[in-house]
């Protein structure tokens, strides 16, 4: 009687719903920096630049040390989200190469997108996912050039993945 009950607990129990590792999630904009020396291409180390969300109540966001990349939360609730872009430059004496003025670098990366609210699964609930996605920028200042390129299926415009690019920067990367 005993084993009876025991097989019937064990087999009348549902398996847990738990939201396996690497489902997706709600993806952040993925930004590449580069520059260009002597009409080629080079990757830069981004971790002097800082990001400003400009409706998060300028909350600072930072690139990893030693890194090219940045990945920018989207705000969901509205269709687009304002990054203020800054770089400190210091202007050296050529003479003795003290620090003689710094000046703050500025620029406007403005992201625009539709934001889909997507199902996942019961265990994971939804997330939000952006098609259309379009950027624009200032230039001249800390910026000097962008490439909208959003990489990966399945289709151009659209933001599934934190992995995929959404944009390559070009910076200045004289000091």
């Amino acid at each position: 009687m005993l084993l009876a009950v025991g097989f019937i607990a064990l087999t009348s129990c549902e398996r847990d719903d738990i939201c396996p590792e690497g489902s997706m999630t709600t993806p952040s904009a993925r930004l590449e920096f580069y520059s260009i020396e002597n009409g080629r291409e080079e990757t830069i180390d981004a971790s002097s630049l800082k990001f400003y969300g400009m409706a998060a109540g300028d909350t600072l966001f930072s690139s990893s040390p030693s890194s090219n990349h940045i990945s920018l939360p989207l705000d969901f609730e509205h269709k687009e989200s304002v990054f203020l872009v800054e770089k400190i430059k210091e202007v050296k004496d050529p003479s003795t190469g003290t620090v003689i003025d710094v000046i703050n670098l500025t620029d406007t990366l403005t992201l625009k997108y539709e934001p889909v609210l997507t199902f996942i699964s019961k265990a994971c609930g939804y997330c939000f996912t952006y098609k259309n996605i379009t950027m624009s920028c200032t230039t001249g200042h800390s910026i000097t050039g962008y490439e909208v390129l959003i990489e990966g299926e399945p289709s151009y415009g659209e933001l599934l993945s934190s992995r995929q690019v959404v944009a390559k920067i070009y910076i200045d990367a004289t000091e």
